[in-house]
């Protein structure tokens, strides 16, 4: 998928009320999934941890997903 894609797909399927406030929220949150993530699995070499790479793959294109909006609701 393209930049291009993924914006139009933000778009899309975006709800209206992902304000700036909501938005950098929701960046933080998933962040610290990822964060979380890496301290059991990489840090503490959790081989048996809940999240597996391709719920981490969510977690990251969560991200995307609210940092896409948040440079949307500028104009960017």
């Amino acid at each position: 998928m393209t930049t291009a894609e993924f914006e139009a797909h933000v778009l899309q399927h975006a709800k209206h009320n992902l304000d700036d406030n909501y938005c950098v929220i929701a960046i933080n949150g998933e962040a610290g999934e990822i964060a979380e993530w890496y301290k059991k699995m990489v840090l503490r070499k959790n081989v048996t941890g809940k999240m597996t790479e391709k719920e981490l793959l969510g977690e990251l294109g969560d991200v995307q997903y609210y940092l896409t909006k948040l440079a949307l609701n500028h104009g960017w």
